[in-house]
């Protein structure tokens, strides 16, 4: 099979490249095509059904090419508003293209609907799946194929997109458009295989979050807080349907590994957010902070000491970065909770997921005061100010009445180091 890529920034430069390949001798009979909503999609289609090259094609939101010199619009690897295209030269008869409408059905249905028509296709190869909706499970689309095919099965695809618009999204053929479907693109396992890696260049921070009450892939609370009202306190948001909440996924912990779910569109009458996959009650996921215990595993001097001075440091660094976020319109900052005292420590979890942590009181008074802390604010506790009050220049905050605390706590804000 030969293959070539194309990028094109507009239909009549899609139309340009495909004829003067064909002049060059290069019969494609397959065009997997992603493109930005900003073209015809239509258009496109009519395109490759004048060359009588089958399309199997999904709006996007952001564009990729693997290769810098893919046609008279080639350019960077990752673009936006443009048609990047895969030709490729291959028996006609090696492969077999459908778009089904959803008419009803769940995402589960319709995946076991696409994986019975690739089964009787052909007995055995890989599948490629495009989807639209803004409330598709697309975890669900998977199980529903491997019901038919087997969780063995080669199966590759995602979410269409709509240039991050959340409005409307589209999969689409030489001949028909569909915004509520799925494309099916399945081939003869005899002839073509596929084969590809999965990597987000995610890395997780923050404390674990549990997801407290959700359906499907429906999140209604975190940590008993409207899943909405806690993305938007997160990134400092306003609008119930900014942009930026879908940049955020959340990293859950399954059965000893990661899972990225991103958030599709939100739900403001319930305060709820719709992800692209399922996720269950009760699934664990790292959120907006990050604990640090000093002294352990390895001693050290004047750990308390050590905790303040880090504290002061993070602060310092993070109000420098502030003005450059804030420029990108994200309202972020930093508050931290100090306290000291004994924890139990050492290895936590089970078989497949083992972590070394740390918990006790002393932990959650942390936690606590860290909720606490306003923008900018070092909080720690009276015991602590004991053993750093030489050291630091404080002042009283009062008495707090914290969630898990029988009495009041006595609370300081750490302003600086004292002046020696």
């Amino acid at each position: 099979m030969k293959a070539r890529p194309l990028v094109a920034d507009s239909v009549e430069s899609l139309a340009r490249q495909v004829t003067d390949l064909r002049a060059d001798g290069f019969a494609p009979t397959l065009a997997i095509v992603f493109a930005s909503i900003t073209h015809e999609l239509a258009e496109i289609g009519r395109v490759f059904l004048d060359a009588r090259i089958e399309v199997f094609g999904a709006s996007s939101a952001g564009e990729i090419c693997g290769t810098r010199s893919g046609g008279a619009d080639g350019g960077d690897h990752v673009r936006e508003h443009s048609i990047v295209v895969l030709l490729c030269d291959l028996d006609p008869a090696a492969f077999r293209i459908r778009l089904a409408e959803l008419e009803g059905r769940t995402s589960h249905e319709l995946g076991a609907a696409a994986g019975r028509w690739a089964r009787a296709s052909f007995d055995r190869g890989p599948v490629l799946v495009m989807a639209t909706g803004l409330t598709t499970d697309g975890e669900q689309i998977v199980r529903g194929l491997q019901s038919e095919l087997g969780r063995d099965a080669a199966i590759f695809g995602g979410l269409a997109g709509d240039d991050i618009r959340f409005t409307q999204t589209f999969v689409f053929t030489s001949r028909k458009v569909s915004s509520q479907g799925g494309i099916v693109l399945a081939f003869d396992g005899e002839r073509a295989a596929l084969d590809g890696v999965a990597s987000s260049g995610w890395v997780a921070v923050g404390a674990e979050k549990t997801v407290t009450k959700a359906e499907g892939n429906v999140v209604h609370t975190i940590d008993d807080v409207p899943a909405l009202d806690l993305y938007k306190d997160y990134l400092g948001l306003e609008l119930d349907s900014d942009v930026r909440i879908p940049e955020y996924p959340l990293q859950v912990q399954r059965d000893g590994y990661s899972v990225l779910r991103a958030a599709l569109t939100s739900l403001p009458g319930t305060r709820s957010l719709v992800y692209a996959g399922t996720v269950g009650e009760g699934e664990r996921f790292t959120g907006d902070g990050m604990m640090i215990f000093f002294n352990d595993p390895v001693p050290v001097p004047n750990p308390h000491e050590r905790a303040v001075r880090m504290a002061l440091a993070m602060r310092e660094r993070v109000m420098r970065l502030l003005t450059r976020w804030r420029m990108r319109g994200f309202e972020l900052d930093l508050g931290v909770g100090i306290a000291h005292g004994y924890a139990t420590i050492g290895a936590i979890g089970f078989e497949g997921r083992w972590d070394y942590g740390a918990i006790g009181t002393v932990t959650n008074l942390a936690a606590r005061l860290c909720g606490e802390a306003k923008p900018g604010q070092i909080l720690i506790s009276q015991r602590l100010l004991g053993l750093v009050e030489d050291l630091v220049d404080a002042e009283p905050v009062g008495d707090l009445t914290l969630k898990g605390f029988a009495r009041p706590v006595g609370t300081w804000s750490v302003r600086g180091l004292r002046q020696s």
